[in-house]
């Protein structure tokens, strides 16, 4: 919750209409194989990625194989569509920003406040 109210500001998301304006991003699955070090420490590890040009395609293909799951390596762009968070305001935010939201016109700043109202 508190990760999509600082980074989307609460707003609804889909990756489909980011990918039009930045088709040099792509949506990741991966799968992982399972691991333990030789202290007992268990561990996952990248055994594959697949690269894809539209969520639909990632999701179809997760879909097909359960063994890979969808994932992003930006905390501001998500690889999946998020619903608005309703009955959330921003009341404050602080003047000096901490990450400039990639293309999306925004930033984020380092106090973000937001309100809860029924």
């Amino acid at each position: 919750m508190s990760s999509r109210l600082y980074n989307f500001c609460g707003k609804a998301w889909d990756p489909d209409d980011f990918l039009k304006n930045y088709p040099y991003y792509k949506i990741q699955a991966i799968s992982y194989i399972q691991r333990t070090d030789d202290k007992g420490n268990k561990y996952r590890e990248i055994s594959d990625t697949k690269l894809f040009d539209s969520y639909e395609e990632a999701k179809a293909f997760v879909n097909a194989k359960p063994d890979y799951i969808i994932v992003g390596d930006s905390p501001v762009i998500s690889p999946v569509p998020l619903d608005e968070l309703k009955h959330f305001k921003l009341i404050h935010k602080s003047p000096t920003w901490a990450v400039l939201q990639l293309g999306l016109g925004e930033t984020i700043s380092y106090v973000e406040i937001f309100e809860y109202y029924p």
